[in-house]
C-alpha cells in the first residue's frame, strides 16, 4: 500500500495570489511508519508539538519560544527526514490567471453541463489530476500498490472536492475506472497528529513559492526539498489549459452532434484515452 499525504497552499479566490497548489509526498506504508518515528524525534529535540511551516517561519504561536536560528535548524532537520523516506513528490499547480481565463471556454461550451464536473471546483480538478498522475507515475517507478490519499480534516477546500469526488464515483464509476482512478475516497485526519501531513504542508509552501514572482530567497530547508527526486508534477498554465480544453471541447461537440451518441461516445472515449496515454508517455516515460 502507498500513502499520499497532500496539503494546499494559496487561495483560488484571492486575486493577489499568482498560483495555488496541492502538493505532498507519497510513502510506502513501511516508510511512512519509519518517517513518523524520525519526525517525532526531531520534534522532541526542539520541544515542539507539530510543524506548521508558515507559523514556524514567522515564529508564531507555539514556535515563538524557539530562537530564529533554532527554527531554521529544525526545518532543515525536518526536510532531511522527508528526503530520506519519501517514495516520490506529488504536486499540481494551477496558475490563478490561467484558471480564470479558462472559465470563458468552459462556460461557452457548457463543459460542466456535459459532465466535466471537475471544472466546478479548481481543487477538485487538482485532486482528480493528482490521482491520475499518481496512478501512472507509480507504475513507472515499479509500484503496483493502490494509493490512499490523506488530507487535513480542517481543509474546507478539500472536503468540498471530496464531496464532488464521491458524487462522481457514485454516478459514473465506469468513467473513473476508464482513466485509472480508484473509487476509494480520500481520508481526512488531524494534521497536528499526522507527521506526513505536516511534511505535505512544507511541500505545498515550497512548491507555491516557486511560482510566486515576488518570493524572496530560498531558505535552507527549501533547497533540500527542491532537491528531492523523483517528482511527479503538473502545471496548469495557459498553454496546459488550452491543450486540455481543446481536446475536451472537440469531444463534447462531437458527442452532442453525433446521431449515434453511444457509438460516438465509445469512439471518442477511445481517442481520448489514446491522447491521454500519449501525454503520459511524454510526461512520465510510459503509460
Amino acid at each position: 500500500m502507498l500513502n499520499a499525504y497532500i496539503d494546499d497552499s494559496g487561495d483560488a479566490k484571492n486575486k493577489q495570489v499568482s498560483a495555488f497548489t496541492l502538493s505532498g509526498y507519497v510513502f510506502t506504508a513501511h516508510n511512512s511508519m519509519l518517517f513518523c518515528e524520525a519526525w517525532r524525534e526531531v520534534l522532541r529535540r526542539y520541544d515542539l508539538p507539530y510543524i506548521h511551516t508558515r507559523e514556524a517561519i514567522r515564529l508564531d504561536g507555539v514556535f515563538a519560544k524557539v530562537p530564529g536560528d533554532g527554527m531554521n535548524a529544525c526545518l532543515v532537520d525536518c526536510a532531511r527526514v522527508i528526503r530520506d523516506h519519501v517514495a516520490f513528490e506529488l504536486s499540481c499547480v494551477v496558475e490563478t490567471d490561467a484558471w480564470r481565463q479558462a472559465q470563458a471556454t468552459i462556460a461557452k461550451h457548457a463543459l460542466v453541463e456535459h459532465g466535466l464536473v471537475y471544472y466546478t471546483n479548481p481543487y477538485f480538478l487538482q485532486y482528480m489530476s493528482l490521482v491520475q498522475m499518481a496512478h501512472h507515475f507509480k507504475l513507472t517507478r515499479g509500484y503496483n500498490d493502490d494509493i490512499i490519499f490523506f488530507f487535513d480534516e480542517h481543509n474546507v477546500n478539500m472536503r468540498e472536492a471530496a464531496d464532488l469526488y464521491r458524487a462522481t464515483a457514485k454516478s459514473a464509476p465506469e468513467m473513473l475506472k476508464r482513466i485509472g482512478i480508484s473509487d476509494d475516497p480520500p481520508r481526512f485526519v488531524d494534521d497536528e497528529k499526522m507527521p506526513p501531513l505536516q511534511a505535505a504542508d512544507m511541500a505545498a509552501y515550497a512548491v507555491r513559492k516557486q511560482h510566486d514572482p515576488n518570493a524572496g530567497r530560498l531558505r535552507p530547508f527549501e533547497e533540500i526539498l527542491r532537491g528531492i527526486e523523483p517528482k511527479c508534477k503538473l502545471l496548469y498554465d495557459e498553454e496546459a489549459f488550452r491543450s486540455k480544453l481543446g481536446v475536451e471541447v472537440a469531444i463534447a461537440t462531437a458527442e452532442r452532434e453525433a446521431s449515434d451518441r453511444t457509438g460516438a461516445t465509445e469512439v471518442l472515449s477511445w481517442l481520448a484515452g489514446q491522447r491521454y496515454r500519449e501525454y503520459v508517455r511524454e510526461r512520465f516515460g510510459k503509460a
